[in-house]
């Protein structure tokens, strides 16, 4: 399988590959006019077609410079014991796992940790540079039509996170809306009342808490 061809507008881990092979800050994975003179300037010196645009011919260069890692990437291992019991722990004790959602209970404590091991991987591999994830880390772009964290930005500035820039806490805080869609589907499963999606994903209405038990949040 080879690599995709990108160009001036794309995003991802690809283009951070690029920007870093090139040294073409910010490396942010956003191909920009900087990575686009990196890549022709790159284009120039290998004597390949100076388009700005990474195709296969840009790419078997780069590989032959840089020693690219394999593509498509390897599998992850499985995580340890140990580390998913942790996790599984962490999530049973969180102030989350005590929620009571809007007309739809306490979510199955199965449901909050599956959750947070699909996080773990999810960041797993986020730190490995891997594509899909990358573009899930987006900033908000302001297309509430398409962009899930545009389209309740109002909701994330009432609680003070920033999506503004791309990276792990714009992650984190679209598994947010994640645990809240996934609710419904749990609800109907469990019998635990009506499913609707509802501003209380981000919290924005004052918690009601288990009272066996309560924290503070």
């Amino acid at each position: 399988m080879t690599r995709p061809t990108i160009r001036k507008g794309d995003y991802g881990s690809d283009v951070r590959l690029v920007q870093d092979c090139l040294n073409a800050e910010p490396i942010d994975g956003d191909f920009g006019p900087i990575t686009e003179d990196a890549v022709e300037e790159f284009q120039v010196e290998h004597r390949l077609n100076v388009d700005g645009v990474v195709g296969p011919q840009t790419w078997a260069a780069l590989d032959k410079e840089f020693s690219l890692p394999p593509y498509p990437p390897p599998m992850l291992p499985r995580l340890p014991a140990d580390i998913k019991t942790k996790i599984e722990n962490v999530a049973a004790d969180s102030n989350i796992a005590d929620f009571i959602w809007k007309d739809r209970g306490t979510a199955p404590i199965g449901y909050t940790q599956g959750m947070a091991l699909a996080y773990a991987t999810v960041l797993r591999k986020f730190h490995r540079g891997d594509g899909a994830v990358h573009e899930m880390a987006r900033a908000d772009k302001g297309h509430t039509s398409t962009d899930a964290l545009a389209f309740y930005r109002d909701e994330f500035q009432k609680k003070g996170m920033d999506n503004s820039k791309p990276g792990i806490n714009t992650l984190r805080h679209l598994f947010v809306i994640l645990m809240g869609l996934g609710m419904p589907a749990v609800c109907r499963r469990e019998h635990c009342g009506r499913a609707t999606l509802h501003s209380q994903t981000l919290g924005t209405d004052q918690p009601k808490r288990s009272t066996d038990r309560e924290r503070s949040r």
